[in-house]
């Protein structure tokens, strides 16, 4: 009896699939022939065969197939399963950075080792969770970065790795976001003008008087106010009478302790 000409489809819970596509589940390998007048006999170790067409497959193997007249059998054909893959990726723990107000993530794992019973499939992607947030959508990259969180605030991320086959591992870490730099007197600088010209502080002026702000701090933005609550991403204030001009420095979302000087040097009464 020859072997006839036999072909195999693939099924996951009840689709068909490529016989490369990685999967986690059971996969269901269906015998097909054209062949007729015999039975169509499979089984997984070419010793017990059985009067069925498909054989079920938790782990990889191989399926063997023969035709049989209820007395012979003929010579058997065979096909790989090698796209079960059912072991997590490898654990990891993911590694941090932040700025007062943004955290950058960074994980890297690999699959498991493949075994005779579950191939490796590789790390397909990686996402991500701040506190108990939602998921972000999976990407290819282990890198992901929060931005626009509040200053010295500490926060969970979760990183969760996925192989080819659905199999996932998290990892975990603990990370705070730093405090926006306080100005001081020793970094910060007042300038007094009057018609663009420098005059010290004391110097008594009916006029205008234009206050300069000035800092040796880098990596912020330098804010002013004349009231302390409404900010404007300038160096100068100028003040028509006497007052209070505020400096903070500002990172995008937060602000630094200001650091305020007078102004008591306007006299505009006769």
């Amino acid at each position: 009896i020859a072997v006839g000409d036999i072909t195999f489809t693939y099924t996951v819970d009840g689709v068909e699939i490529n016989e490369n596509t990685w999967t986690n589940k059971k996969v269901t390998v269906t015998a097909n022939t054209d062949e007729k007048g015999f039975t169509l006999q499979t089984s997984k170790d070419a010793q017990t065969w059985n009067n069925v067409r498909n054989q079920i497959f938790a782990d990889n193997g191989q399926i063997y197939v023969r035709l049989w007249d209820g007395t012979n059998a003929g010579g058997a054909a065979s096909a790989n399963v090698t796209n079960i893959d059912t072991l997590a990726p490898q654990a990891f723990t993911p590694t941090t950075t932040s700025t007062t107000k943004s955290i950058t993530v960074t994980a890297s794992t690999t699959d498991a080792e493949a075994t005779d019973a579950s191939g490796s499939s590789g790390i397909s992607g990686y996402r991500f969770k701040l506190d108990s947030g939602s998921w972000s959508n999976y990407q290819e990259s282990g890198t992901y970065t929060w931005d626009n969180l509040e200053q010295t605030t500490d926060h969970t991320i979760t990183v969760e790795a996925k192989d080819h086959a659905g199999n996932t591992t998290t990892g975990t870490a603990t990370k705070g976001t730093g405090t926006v730099a306080e100005l001081t007197t020793a970094d910060t600088t007042f300038t007094y003008k009057v018609n663009g010209q420098v005059i010290d502080k004391a110097t008594w002026t009916n006029q205008n008087v234009t206050v300069t702000v000035s800092t040796t701090v880098t990596g912020f933005t330098l804010q002013t106010s004349t009231d302390g609550k409404t900010w404007e991403s300038k160096s100068d204030q100028t003040f028509t009478q006497n007052g209070t001009v505020h400096a903070r420095l500002w990172d995008g979302k937060n602000g630094g302790k200001a650091l305020s000087a007078n102004v008591t040097n306007i006299d505009t009464l006769a």
